[in-house]
């Protein structure tokens, strides 16, 4: 039985990605909001307008980086998926790779470069994932998001009864790294899944500074 199949495994990766690339898209312009910020005294110092928007990010990123630790049966996650390649880990094989990828080096030659590629991701001559760095993968992810996941069920999934106040903690760099473990522990059971890497890139194809040139209410 191809559990990767019946179960619809990529199609659930898919969706996964889906998240990715919005975190991701999100943290790009919200970093480049952060720096326009900075630059101009009058924005960095309101705390009304600008709290707000920082608080929104945090919430909206924090229940993203959440999400994919969610083991519930209903749910669908990274850590799910990752959980069901460790249980049949021979599913992600070479031979599978090989029909997938298309990948070459500069002499134009497949084969070489399909099994190099193969080694860089689950170690040089094996055929199919060790279990065990599947295991290390789910532990990586869980250590990475502890942090943003004990935020979000605190104050934003949920209001325990041990906290004092309703305001969310934005920690930035726990969400960047969290972030950051996410999309590369993705990107390698994205490829080993699809034979190719997802090629994303988070800068928007518009010049969207553009509204921070203009007033925002118009002089009368």
């Amino acid at each position: 039985m191809n559990i990767i199949k019946d179960e619809k495994w990529e199609e659930k990766l898919e969706l996964i990605t889906q998240t990715l690339f919005f975190l991701k898209a999100n943290q790009y312009l919200f970093h480049e909001f952060e720096k326009v910020v900075g630059a101009n005294i009058i924005l960095k110092n309101d705390k009304y307008f600008i709290g707000w928007i920082r608080q929104n990010y945090f919430i909206a990123a924090a229940m993203g980086v959440r999400r994919q630790i969610d083991e519930h049966s209903d749910c669908i996650s990274l850590i799910k998926v990752l959980g069901r390649i460790k249980e049949n880990p021979t599913l992600l094989s070479r031979d599978r790779y090989y029909s997938l990828s298309t990948i070459t080096d500069v002499y134009g030659d497949s084969s070489g470069a399909i099994d190099a590629a193969f080694d860089a991701l689950v170690g040089k001559g094996r055929d199919f994932i060790d279990p065990i760095d599947v295991e290390k993968d789910i532990a990586s992810l869980k250590t990475a998001t502890d942090t943003i996941k004990n935020h979000a069920d605190k104050t934003i999934a949920h209001f325990d009864k041990k906290t004092v106040s309703h305001e969310y903690p934005l920690d930035k760099k726990a969400l960047d790294d969290a972030i950051e473990v996410f999309e590369k522990i993705l990107d390698k059971y994205y490829e080993l899944l699809n034979g190719t890497g997802m090629g994303f890139n988070p800068i928007p194809p518009v010049p969207w500074k553009n509204i921070f040139t203009v007033p925002w209410i118009p002089n009368k």
